[in-house]
């Protein structure tokens, strides 16, 4: 149901954030670091990226099972939202770095995380501040 404009709820309302927005706050309130896609993803909307990392983890120490196939469509679903929710930040945060807002830099993929190390570099995205 539309509300009139001229009412209370509309007048004290505030102006939703956008994701480049909040990834911009993010970037300044954390000043002097650089973020994966990942962890931008997993602290901005909600990316399930370090429990699917914990989780594969768990399964390379744990003794091999018969696969019972439980939560197999869940973890599905994780991951496939993540990953969608990964490249609409992705096009954000490029869009930041290509307006001057934020650096972004392809590094060593081995000094981010041993995970990324076989890829060579990987992409991360700093604020720095003067």
């Amino acid at each position: 149901m539309p509300i009139p404009v001229q009412s209370e709820a509309w007048e004290s309302g505030d102006e939703p954030g956008t994701l480049k927005a909040n990834a911009l706050r993010f970037l300044v309130e954390h000043a002097g670091e650089a973020y994966t896609l990942d962890e931008l993803a997993d602290a901005l909307v909600g990316a399930t990226f370090a429990e699917q990392r914990e989780r594969r983890e768990r399964r390379e120490r744990a003794p091999k099972a018969v696969a019972d196939g439980r939560g197999v469509g869940s973890e599905l679903g994780d991951v496939l939202t993540s990953r969608f929710a990964r490249d609409y930040l992705k096009r954000e945060v490029v869009e930041l770095s290509r307006d001057g807002h934020i650096e972004a830099r392809n590094v060593d993929a081995a000094a981010v995380d041993a995970e990324y190390a076989d890829r060579g570099t990987v992409g991360v995205y700093a604020y720095l501040s003067d």
